[in-house]
């Protein structure tokens, strides 16, 4: 009976710790199932006002899938870019020493600030959008789309588009990136047709759109037919002046159709909302190496907008089959 009753005693013994063994498993499981166990803080600072531009409107609307794809905690400055850079160095000094683990600059013109911040809180993550800064290898890194291949289409289109020969280019502030991205876009026309005629021009800034207005007028004076716009808002002037010249555009970072249906051949689209997401997803999955990281057609971070009916079938098709060429390697970009 003794023997019967210790047996009994043992085998509830190691009932109790299988059973305790189970919940410890289940309890693992369940926290890995758990989708994130930590808060994520992500914090940017964002050139102009959320609803200016549509460069700042994307980062914004980056940031705010952030927030809902990976439940992520936001916070964000605007106007940003019409501060000085020690102003810019102490808000994102303030950023990092409230524990936001991951904190962007939306544009080149935060690369300072951004570096001097970086080098003193090692543990966080920072990044930059569009800028032909490398990264650092450690903690700050970049996140660009393709220019070369959104450059190179734009040119291919315009070159299409154009009747009298002559296309034109108008960047806000000459960054080196940009300058890639339009001598990409000569290299597409001349290609497209080689005795195309193409003048590039700047503002100089991305805001000053009483010198976006001449420096368009200078150009519909010369007797371009097709423009490609890069510099919003300081180009946006410039649609009046196209609309009574007749000019056909090409716009960059969002489609214009809408506002001017009887101009736009295509707008280069760049999806900026998910190249922000796709850095802030490298940082939360521990995988970010403060590195460039470039996304373009096959991430499907850049695309072109419908062209209607502003170009022929066979024009569309050599589009398509430039597009394929640059998917397969055929043409190469690269710098």
């Amino acid at each position: 009976m003794l023997k019967a009753a210790i047996k009994v005693i043992i085998l509830g013994i190691f009932q109790q710790f299988l059973i305790s063994c189970v919940r410890v498993s289940n309890s693992e499981v369940l926290t890995l199932n758990s989708r994130f166990n930590e808060d994520f803080k992500v914090a940017m600072l964002i050139p102009n006002l959320i609803n200016e531009s549509s460069w700042s409107q994307s980062g914004y609307q980056g940031l705010k899938l952030i927030e809902k794809d990976l439940e992520a905690k936001i916070a964000y400055g605007e106007n940003i870019s019409n501060k000085s850079e020690y102003e810019q160095i102490e808000i994102i000094r303030r950023y990092a020493k409230s524990d936001f683990n991951y904190i962007i600059g939306h544009g080149g013109e935060f690369q300072s600030a951004i570096e001097t911040v970086a080098a003193e809180f090692p543990r966080t993550k920072f990044a930059l959008t569009s800028s032909s800064y490398s990264g650092n290898n450690q903690n700050l890194g970049v996140l660009n789309y393709k220019r070369y291949e959104a450059g190179y289409l734009a040119g291919v289109v315009a070159a299409l588009a154009t009747k009298t020969n002559k296309i034109g280019f108008i960047g806000g502030i000459n960054y080196e990136i940009i300058q890639a991205q339009a001598n990409l876009l000569e290299r597409g026309a001349v290609t497209t047709k080689p005795n195309i005629d193409i003048d590039i021009e700047w503002v100089g800034s991305s805001s000053n759109k009483v010198k976006g207005r001449e420096v368009g007028r200078k150009l519909i004076e010369s007797g371009i037919d097709v423009l490609v716009l890069n510099g919003k808002p300081a180009t946006n002037e410039i649609y009046p002046l196209a609309k009574l010249a007749n000019i056909s555009i090409i716009e960059w970072n969002s489609d214009m159709y809408d506002q001017a249906p009887e101009i736009i051949v295509t707008s280069i689209l760049i999806d900026i909302p998910k190249l922000v997401l796709k850095g802030a997803t490298l940082v939360r999955e521990g995988r970010w190496q403060g590195r460039r990281y470039r996304f373009g057609l096959r991430e499907g971070i850049m695309r072109l907008a419908p062209f209607r009916n502003a170009l022929t079938s066979q024009e569309k098709a050599i589009v398509e089959q430039a597009k394929d060429d640059i998917l397969t390697g055929k043409i190469n970009l690269l710098p």
